[in-house]
């Protein structure tokens, strides 16, 4: 998983090759989304809106126009009416802000020596100075901290050794200063706070300029590459979150920042050929249905034909609404991506579905980890230690009450999820006493129930899922003595795009 589960993305490309992609496109694709680089995270959105709008019309990849290939050529027939446009598809990101902005690394920085120290993170907080600079209306803030290579030196000479001395004194308040010329920056500690006091400085990401922020500037650059077509149709470019706080709306920023609708504005009063600019970002919101959602916004010229320009939005946002929701930020996707975390965050770790005392759920992926004892320490704590689970925790309970009863296990079956990351294997409690089999049953020190199973059994498994092949069934056979495990196709949730 980067924004979107592997498995949609994989049906999304399968769907592109049968339907869109001409021969040997989808090499390139595929070599982009197994990418360690941020490329990837672009990739991912290009395959997903493709085959969004490869539902509702005639859609050609990257198609040779003028002196320019554009992402796609869109035809769609509509009661007798015919829409066509090209448009270009561009993940608009703050990587350039963000390398002048060092206060996301300080923090990072700050936090990890916290929690390795062992000083309270809930009692430290920090004053970073900012200041607007540039004259109205082409401004932007600049944050009065060192550059990152030089905060790294400071964060060994003196952060770290002012947490020690923090630790050494927990009742005492502490404060850290920084006070050298451009640089205003003060870290303290109060053992009185109970909440981290984090806040400020001016958001250095958001918009303070119509025209100088990373989404009017790939806009622009988009328009070039548009007008190098010769094109005479409608043109339009679909712009989407790749990390990025000016593509969002309202601003965030404060201090009379700009948001997405004002600078899409602004660049459609100075780019009459583009037709139609779409604005897509991700956020984290709600407390009943929380998690990552995505919002979409379609910006038109003035002078476009009304009627052409419904066509289109309902176009539009039948394709947009297709997408499905994203499993976490474009920021944390990217970060995954490029420390090679992208396939195991997909793994459910700790979740589970309990039935009373009859029927127990864990995710697959958990499942043969602790069968090939390939789970990491840390797993393997946060799931059965009696620290972070009171006696091992609901799977080590459930197997533990089976053996103490002399329950049998009834039936034992999986579950696939399409949409996810990872399936479900489903254990159920018979109604006869019987012998149990018992390979899933683990205590503290790892000594299963039962007898663990064989070395080729386990070297059986772990090829299995070298070959990124998950469990496709799983039976129980010799009178419930026996499981039976299935293994299934090839699956982009836990390999390579292929």
């Amino acid at each position: 998983m980067a924004l979107f589960p592997r498995r949609i993305v994989q049906r999304e490309l399968d769907l592109l090759r049968r339907n869109v992609l001409k021969p040997g496109q989808d090499k390139g694709i595929v070599g982009q989304l197994n990418s360690a680089s941020r490329q990837a995270l672009s990739i991912e959105w290009e395959v997903m809106l493709l085959g969004a709008f490869a539902r509702h019309s005639r859609v050609e990849y990257e198609p040779q126009i003028g002196r320019r290939f554009p992402d796609l050529r869109l035809t769609h027939h509509k009661d007798g009416a015919n829409l066509e446009f090209v448009a270009d598809i561009v993940a608009v990101s703050d990587l350039g802000t963000k390398d002048k902005n060092a206060v996301d690394f300080l923090y990072e920085r700050i936090l990890m020596l916290a929690i390795k120290i062992g000083v309270d993170f809930a009692n430290l907080g920090w004053h970073v100075g900012d200041g607007m600079m540039g004259r109205y209306p082409n401004r932007h803030v600049t944050v009065m901290l060192p550059a990152k290579g030089e905060i790294q030196r400071r964060v060994n000479s003196s952060v770290k050794p002012f947490l020690h001395r923090v630790k050494a004194e927990p009742m005492v308040k502490h404060e850290l200063v920084w006070n050298d010329p451009g640089i205003d920056f003060r870290l303290n500690y109060d053992p009185a706070r109970r909440r981290a006091d984090f806040g400020g400085p001016l958001l250095a990401t958001a918009a303070y300029s119509l025209t100088e922020n990373p989404l009017y500037e790939r806009l622009d650059e988009k328009a070039h590459a548009l007008r190098q077509t010769n094109y005479n149709g409608i043109r339009g470019i679909i712009a989407v979150d790749g990390d990025c706080q000016s593509i969002r709306s309202p601003p965030y920023g404060g201090g009379g920042s700009y948001d997405a609708r004002q600078i899409v504005t602004e660049f459609l009063a100075h780019h009459p050929a583009i037709s139609f600019v779409t604005t897509t970002y991700c956020e984290c919101t709600g407390f009943i249905d929380r998690g990552y959602h995505l919002y979409h916004y379609i910006h038109f010229q003035r002078r476009l034909d009304q009627r052409r320009a419904q066509h289109l939005e309902s176009l539009i946002r039948g394709a947009l609404s297709e997408l499905p929701q994203p499993r976490q930020s474009p920021g944390n996707a990217i970060r995954d991506v490029i420390e090679r975390r992208e396939v195991e965050r997909g793994c459910n770790l700790g979740a589970y579905g309990l039935t009373g005392s009859r029927k127990l759920s864990v995710p697959v992926r958990v499942f043969l980890a602790l069968l090939t004892r390939t789970i990491t320490d840390r797993d393997f704590t946060l799931l059965l230690s009696e620290r972070s689970a009171p006696e091992g925790g609901y799977l080590n309970n459930f197997f533990r009450t089976l053996a103490m009863n002399n329950l049998p296990l009834g039936r034992v079956s999986i579950r696939r999820c399409e949409n996810e990351d990872d399936d479900w294997i489903t254990f159920e409690v018979g109604s006869s006493k019987a012998s149990v089999p018992e390979p899933l049953g683990a205590s503290r020190t790892r000594k299963p129930l039962a007898r663990k199973i064989s070395k080729n059994e386990c070297e059986f498994i772990l090829a299995m899922l070298a070959q990124a092949r998950l469990l496709d069934l799983a039976e129980l056979i010799n009178e419930g003595r026996t499981l039976r495990l299935t293994f299934g196709r090839k699956d982009a949730a836990i390999g390579p795009y292929f």
